[in-house]
């Protein structure tokens, strides 16, 4: 039988490499709103390079599975603004990281989100210089043990350049001003009480969003139909001649300048003088996560219907 050595300096170095090609596993979402990561909860000497992001979209997700190292993110609108409104959410079962305001270089880190922290509520503060930045600080996991952040971002867009200066803690639209609570994305808790209380429910493809022509103030929301769970009053159902598709018409808040996200959602709303107004509209995969965590741990509304999230 033969023997080999390799020197221990060989040997680390390919040890190293090996877990530093096994623990990146890192992509944006095909909006690049969110992001998805995983990794080994290994502390590789030398391994503390902090990564950056980058979101420019009104409403995402931050995801890190098995969370190592740092990560700094930078937030900014779509569109051209003075200033805005960053507020983030943890999710239930939040763990493995704290999270950090980063006001610039001259001033300290401002804790927004403590490590096991998931209690739903908003943590908001305005942007500097048309940036809102983040710093996820993860903890020490040698234990190999599953941590997982996950935190929901939204943005309340404040002044356009070309706007005159009102408070910051205003939506502005070129008619009307709403307070940002209006608009704001759904919580975990009020996506899994309104899935008991809706009016209806839809899973689909959000095919585009227009302006009601009869209804100024809001938009048409068109749902490419895959399954309808819940109608207490008939919603319009058409088939497309061509792709023999199903779908939906719900109506949204023109305020609130709704993008069609790409995936499946699962749209949830009440009747109000026959026409649904929609409320909440989580994408499937976060509602089955939400769904199964709230009845295994017996925190459920109602009964959710294994057929709903399974």
């Amino acid at each position: 039988m033969a023997w080999y050595s390799i020197d221990g300096g060989v040997a680390g170095f390919i040890i190293s490499l090996v877990c530093y090609l096994i623990i990146v596993d890192a992509i944006y979402t095909d909006d690049n709103c969110s992001w998805q990561a995983s990794g080994l909860p290994a502390e590789l000497p030398g391994s503390r390079s902090v990564r950056q992001i980058r979101f420019q979209c009104l409403a995402g997700q931050f995801q890190f599975d098995y969370p190592y190292r740092g990560v700094r993110i930078i937030l900014a609108p779509p569109v051209d603004v003075v200033d805005f409104t960053l507020c983030i959410r943890p999710a239930i079962g939040y763990h493995g990281a704290r999270v950090y305001r980063d006001a610039g270089p001259d001033t300290q880190l401002e804790m927004l989100i403590e490590d096991g922290d998931d209690e739903q509520k908003p943590r908001c503060f305005p942007s500097n210089g048309g940036l809102a930045i983040l710093y996820v600080e993860t903890s020490p996991n040698r234990e190999s043990q599953r941590k997982l952040v996950l935190f929901n971002y939204d943005i309340g867009m404040g002044v356009r350049r070309d706007e005159p200066t009102v408070n910051p803690t205003e939506f502005v639209t070129q008619d009307d001003r709403v307070n940002i609570e209006d608009c704001k994305p759904c919580t975990d808790m009020q996506i899994l009480e309104k899935f008991c209380k809706a009016d209806y429910i839809v899973l689909g493809r959000i095919d585009r969003i227009e302006p009601n022509e009869e209804d100024k103030e809001n938009s048409n929301i068109h749902i490419n139909v895959a399954r309808m769970y819940r109608q207490k009053e008939d919603l319009p159902v058409n088939r497309a001649p061509r792709s023999g598709r199903f779908t939906t018409v719900v109506q949204t808040p023109s305020k609130c300048r709704s993008r069609a996200g790409v995936g499946q959602f699962l749209l949830m709303g009440s009747m109000v003088n026959g026409v649904p107004r929609q409320a909440c509209a989580p994408r499937y995969s976060d509602f089955r996560r939400l769904a199964t965590q709230a009845v295994i741990q017996g925190t459920a509304f109602c009964n959710m219907g294994r057929e709903t999230y399974l």
